[in-house]
């Protein structure tokens, strides 16, 4: 009878091993992530949070695009801290000159009441006091702050009372430790330990998603946190937090809207097929628009309709070329010149008007990239189908930033057993060789949009086109559990 029971013990026991060293492994490189990649020695992203604190805190005043030469100019009546900046962008065409001739004409301090003008003058002095003074010469040059007007409302309540000295802003930015520590809970709870556990492992792999890009700065990753709640809430049948918790993501960075596509698809198939909407997908979408509503409503209290106009209009001057440092399928459509250096390098307009006349194939592409994920709906569940969806859709429709594709975590949390369903180990198995193959070529060709417009673009494509090959296998992504 013992020897009966003996390989029943060796699974159970093998796979506790398994779950062990997993966790280990996701406690290793939660250290690593969180505190082995830091900016110039510091935890503190100081770059990024001046543009989060400038930028959402004095939003009624500058808009989005006064920020720069306002800093600047105030500064000159003062302390002159930026006296030796000798270029700055001019954020609303994203071109670069000198600094005299982008501010111009010297009229900020109108912009301020009395008290409001001292009070960005002790800012000013605040965020040099950080250190890092000869970022300064160099940071004029970023383009600015775009975070959503209701992204910055959130900011804004957060920053009320805070000093910016350094340790309450390294509180603040602990949010967004805390945010993602949760959501991995989240999905140990939901999911299983083993679930969790890899998918961390990936995240703190994902060479775009390196913490140092965007860590330790305030509120950068809680688009992804509410994305992954939303998953484990809809697989929990929690349909209306989903709802709310994708309005969030909406609100804060406007491209997870995709994943609120993909569920709308999905919901459309199964009304089509069965000509009745389930009473869950009302839940969701009735709680995403009323969540929607009451955040647009927040941001509206900064200055009314004005930042959300300034905000299209500094997300379309953002997108209308790409950038060395973005990622999407489109740029398949774009290798021209050189693709590993700055000899003969294409540059980003010349990029655009390259594009252009290859714009019907890229749509005919898409189509053909979509169609296995858009047919299988039906015999999806609402997970596999909207988390497929939301990270396709992302990588199809846009040229985002690196640091977005924190999006590809999502496909782990797929409504699969990840380690007895064999297309999805080997889904995500191709996830992880794609973090690998990326860190090995950071190593060779340090060039960055090589490493991004190309490479990543590349494997996360190649990446998705094998998802639709297992789609047209098997609608339901399904495989007899490994033994």
């Amino acid at each position: 009878r013992l020897h009966s029971q003996t390989p029943t013990l060796v699974l159970v026991w093998g796979r506790r091993a398994l779950r062990g060293a997993l966790v280990i492994a996701a406690l290793c490189s939660s250290l690593q992530y969180f505190y082995g990649q830091r900016n110039d020695g510091q935890w503190l992203h100081r770059w990024d949070v001046y543009h989060q604190v400038f930028g959402a805190k004095y939003l009624a005043e500058l808009g989005y695009f006064r920020t720069y030469e306002c800093t600047w100019e105030i500064d000159q009546q003062h302390a002159k801290h930026f006296a030796k900046v000798e270029t700055m962008r001019e954020i609303s065409t994203l071109k670069v000159g000198k600094v005299e001739a982008i501010v111009g004409e010297r009229d900020c301090e109108p912009l301020f009441s009395p008290d409001r003008h001292q009070q960005f003058v002790v800012d000013i002095e605040a965020m040099w006091a950080l250190g890092g003074h000869s970022m300064w010469k160099t940071l004029f040059g970023d383009k600015g702050f775009n975070g959503t007007p209701f992204h910055a409302w959130v900011l804004l309540q957060l920053l009320r009372g805070s000093d910016l000295d350094y340790w309450d802003l390294v509180g603040l930015a602990l949010i967004d430790v805390g945010l993602l520590l949760a959501a991995f809970v989240v999905v140990a709870r939901v999911w299983d330990i083993e679930t969790a556990a890899i998918a961390w492992l990936f995240w703190a792999a994902n060479y775009p998603n390196d913490f140092a890009f965007m860590g330790g700065s305030l509120l950068r990753f809680d688009y992804i946190a509410m994305l992954i709640f939303a998953l484990a809430a809809i697989k929990r049948g929690h349909w209306a937090l989903a709802g709310t918790c994708v309005a969030w993501a909406t609100m804060v960075r406007a491209f997870p809207a995709v994943f609120a596509l993909g569920l709308a698809i999905k919901a459309g198939a199964d009304l089509i097929a069965t000509r009745e909407l389930p009473n869950h997908y009302l839940r969701f979408f009735v709680a995403y628009t009323v969540a929607m509503l009451v955040m647009f409503g927040l941001s509206l209290t900064l200055a009314g309709l004005e930042p959300w106009v300034e905000w299209i209009a500094n997300i379309r001057t953002h997108t209308e070329h790409t950038r060395g440092f973005r990622i999407g399928f489109k740029h398949m459509f774009m290798l021209d010149g050189s693709l590993s250096d700055d000899a003969n390098f294409v540059g980003w307009a010349a990029k655009t008007a390259n594009y252009r006349p290859r714009a019907a194939w890229f749509w005919f592409t898409v189509a053909i990239l979509l169609a296995p994920l858009l047919l299988a709906a039906r015999k999806l569940d609402a997970v596999t189908f909207t988390a497929l969806f939301a990270t396709g859709g992302f990588l199809l429709f846009t040229i985002a930033t690196r640091y977005y594709y924190a999006m590809m975590v999502l496909p782990i949390l797929i409504d699969r057993p990840l380690l007895r369903d064999r297309k999805h180990l080997l889904l995500t198995a191709l996830l992880v060789a794609s973090a690998v193959v990326l860190h090995a070529l950071r190593g060779v060709n340090p060039h960055v949009p090589f490493l991004y417009n190309t490479a990543c673009s590349a494997l996360f494509s190649a990446w998705f086109v094998i998802v639709g090959a297992l789609l047209w296998i098997d609608p339901e992504l399904r495989d007899r559990p490994a033994r």
